[in-house]
């Protein structure tokens, strides 16, 4: 189990939960009354929760619990009688973890045996899983389209870590790269903090009719497309999972890109602010404008460079096949459902008019500088 246990009581919100989960990267919460435990909170029993109804409201219960002297077989066993995908651990009746079926299939690969339906048929998430009536096991996301969807991926169990083959696959092209999806983000947004720095210059020296109404679509592309969804993407998906896996929290470059997506959450608000701000510019105005939108081109285009030549080679380096598959996998997934709620093309459209509007001629691979530096094969 992790080393702290992040709890809510029952009399909470739904968007209380939510800005709880993301706050410490998590996706089970469970509830308390009191002190007494009453149920158990997953991030996917919330899809459609309304914001300000009751935690208790779509909570499971009862908690289901295991001591903490019980063995990885017992957690397993646990599991798979009483139909769960989690078990709370306690000490002296007391919660003090969560043990979920991803984490025993780290731990203990042979442990799939009990597990029977251990990973979704269509992406391989070993999280938020239901069985079918039918015997087919699936994802919360994956569901809605499992009856169009033929299970298309079988991933195999995870080799015990001594064992694992700790080298990038063979890649044959981009497009089969575990991270594609955020190589392909980093083009797109790396291009877009260059256009926006040609724009800064753009509104310091001279007023263009484009000037406003640019800058909104620059703060709604930021702030849509590279924050709610890239951002998220990766605090949700890649940065849990290589802590899952023995990257540290706190320090090295987990901490980096945390630290680096606060500041640009920071210049984007401040950029979104300046764009909602009614009347004619002051050159004042123009001034601060430019300089908002200079910092916020420049830092993330070194951002974007630590990540390309810090973060993706080592994960590329330190994962075995099976991990970088899994990793994919989640990737994709997350994609799909946010898709649902997101109009990513819409948002892809508007950057790439802003890029062919304010670079003069924009590399399609993207700027020399934002070159990921993994193997593509």
């Amino acid at each position: 189990m992790g080393p702290s246990l992040t709890t809510i009581g029952d009399d909470a919100s739904v968007a209380q939960a939510l800005q709880l989960v993301r706050a410490h990267q998590i996706h089970h919460l469970p509830v308390l009354h009191g002190s007494e435990l009453v149920g158990l909170m997953c991030t996917c029993d919330l899809h459609d929760a309304p914001p300000d109804s009751p935690v208790a409201q779509w909570m499971s219960r009862p908690a289901v619990t295991l001591d903490a002297s019980a063995t990885l077989q017992d957690a397993a066993q646990t599991m798979r009688t009483r139909e769960v995908g989690s078990v709370i651990v306690t000490v002296q009746g007391q919660p003090r973890g969560i043990v979920t079926r991803g984490d025993l299939l780290q731990a203990e690969p042979s442990t799939e045996d009990l597990l029977i339906h251990a990973r979704c048929e269509c992406c391989g998430l070993t999280r938020h899983l239901s069985t079918a009536a039918d015997g087919h096991t699936f994802c919360t996301y994956c569901r809605d389209d499992a009856g169009d969807t033929q299970p298309s991926l079988s991933i195999p169990a995870l080799a015990p870590p001594a064992h694992a083959a700790r080298r990038a696959p063979h890649l044959e092209t981009l497009e089969t790269h575990p991270l594609a999806s955020l190589i392909g983000e980093h083009r797109l947004i790396g291009q877009l903090a260059e256009a926006l720095r040609c724009f800064s210059v753009c509104v310091e020296c001279q007023s263009t009719t484009y000037d406003r109404a640019d800058l909104a679509k620059f703060a709604r592309v930021f702030r849509d497309l590279g924050d709610c969804m890239h951002h998220e993407k990766e605090e949700t998906v890649l940065l849990p999972l290589l802590a899952h896996l023995g990257f540290d929290w706190e320090d090295g470059p987990l901490a980096n890109v945390r630290q680096d997506h606060c500041q640009e959450r920071y210049l984007i608000e401040v950029l979104c602010h300046a764009a909602e701000r009614d009347g004619a510019w002051s050159n004042e105005d123009r001034r601060r404008v430019a300089a908002t939108a200079r910092e916020l081109g420049e830092f993330q285009c070194a951002h974007l460079e630590r990540e390309n030549t810090l973060l993706f080679p080592v994960v590329m380096q330190r994962l075995s096949e099976n991990e970088l598959r899994l990793l994919q996998g989640e990737l994709r997934t997350f994609d799909i459902r946010l898709d649902r709620h997101m109009p990513r093309a819409e948002l892809t459209a508007l950057a790439l008019d802003l890029i062919q509007r304010y670079l003069p001629a924009p590399l399609v691979e993207g700027p020399t500088s934002f070159s990921v530096q993994v193997e593509l094969g």
